[in-house]
C-alpha cells in the first residue's frame, strides 16, 4: 500500500504541473508510468499479503521462497518509481515538491517493509 501512495503523491504532482506545460512528453510519459506503478502495487499487495499468510501459517521452505520472489519482485518496482521520480523532479512545479518529497518517504516506508518481511522470512529458514 505504501508504494502504490507514493505512485499517486507522485502522479498528482506530475498532473499538476502538466497543467502548466503541457506539451511535457517526459511528464506525460511519467504520469502513466506512476499511474501503471500504482495499478501494480495493488496487485502486488494482494498477492503479497496471501504470500505472506501462506508462509505465516506455514513457514515451509516453498513459503519463504515465495515471499522471498514476491519481496524481489517490489523491490524492483520501488527502485522503478524511485528512478522515474529522479528522472522528472526537476520538472516538476516548485509548488508541488512537497508530494514528491511525501512519495520518496512513502518509496522509504515501501522499502522497509519489504526488506523487514524478507529478513523474517529468511529467519525461518536458519
Amino acid at each position: 500500500m505504501a508504494l502504490a501512495l507514493a505512485a499517486s503523491c507522485a502522479s498528482k504532482a506530475v498532473a499538476i504541473s502538466l497543467k502548466h506545460v503541457l506539451s511535457d512528453l517526459e511528464l506525460k510519459t511519467a504520469l502513466a508510468s506512476f499511474a501503471e506503478i500504482a495499478r501494480t502495487a495493488l496487485a502486488k499487495a494482494d498477492r503479497g499479503s496471501a504470500v505472506f499468510e501462506e508462509f505465516v501459517r506455514s513457514g515451509t521452505p516453498a513459503a519463504v521462497d515465495k515471499l522471498v520472489r514476491e519481496g524481489e519482485d517490489m523491490a524492483q518496482l520501488i527502485a522503478r518509481l524511485a528512478s522515474g521520480i529522479d528522472q522528472i523532479e526537476a520538472r516538476v512545479r516548485v509548488n508541488m515538491r512537497g508530494d514528491v518529497s511525501a512519495a520518496r518517504s512513502l518509496i522509504d516506508a515501501a522499502r522497509s517493509i519489504q526488506q523487514n518481511n524478507e529478513a523474517e522470512a529468511l529467519q525461518v529458514v536458519k
